[in-house]
């Protein structure tokens, strides 16, 4: 049996996380933290799929 997976629950943790992570910096730092973590998740992405073959 598969597990069901509460998406909105899981969208408002993720929302919170990051809420939590950047409502002390200014918009120029949310920006670069931003920037950073998805270049973070690109990379993670890319080097995740070349292990998958099609």
């Amino acid at each position: 049996m598969k597990k069901k997976i509460d998406t909105i629950k899981l969208v408002r943790q993720i929302r919170d996380d990051n809420y939590e992570k950047t409502k002390q910096l200014s918009r120029t730092e949310q920006f670069i933290e931003i920037k950073k973590r998805s270049a973070e998740a690109r990379e993670k992405f890319l080097s995740d799929s070349k292990t998958i073959q099609a």
